[in-house]
């Protein structure tokens, strides 16, 4: 299933933590992080550092619930 805007779409920026700084994640980072992220209408996750599992998850409800997606159902070809 996948998550689509209803009235608007939100940009979702991930960060990680290098110990006590939150840094932008970028492509080319390799390694074991903790994980935060920020969206585009000020809301911040506060997991102090979780496993991408979860900040994943945690986007998927705040877009779900704050922003009105919806999942629909892909369709194979």
């Amino acid at each position: 299933m996948k998550l689509i805007p209803t009235k608007e779409k939100v940009q979702i920026k991930l960060f990680v933590w290098a110990g006590d700084e939150m840094i932008p994640h970028t492509s080319k980072m390799a390694g074991k992080w903790g994980w935060d992220f920020e969206c585009s209408c000020g809301f911040k996750s506060q997991s102090g550092g979780a496993i991408k599992a979860c900040i994943r998850r945690e986007i998927e409800e705040h877009k779900f619930y704050a922003h009105d997606y919806e999942y629909t159902i892909r369709e194979s070809k």
